[in-house]
């Protein structure tokens, strides 16, 4: 049958933490304590699958690096009033 998956609640549930919290992939893998090809493999397999739990894994991981993009864009627009190279820099970037 083979060794349980590393795939954990608490292990999912800490690297979409950080992910969220705008964390790389690799120092995400740190803080939850398992190694980074782990997560590729998780995340392969979720995106492959329509349901499962390594679906549900890669959904809300992709969710979490939507909410980390989201957060640093607030901020972005919020420093845009007041500082001209916000403006600039973020037009760069979008287009």
């Amino acid at each position: 049958m083979g060794r349980p998956s590393k795939l954990t609640p608490e292990r999912q549930a800490r690297l979409v933490e950080a992910i969220a919290s705008g964390h790389y992939y690799e120092t995400a893998c740190r803080l939850a304590g398992i190694h980074y090809a782990n997560f590729r493999q998780w995340m392969i397999k979720g995106e492959a699958e329509e349901s499962g739990k390594y679906r549900e894994f890669y959904e809300a991981i992709t969710h979490a690096e939507a909410e980390a993009e989201d957060h640093a864009i607030q901020q972005w627009q919020q420093a845009m009033p007041t500082d001209w190279r916000a403006a600039q820099m973020f037009l760069e970037r979008r287009h």
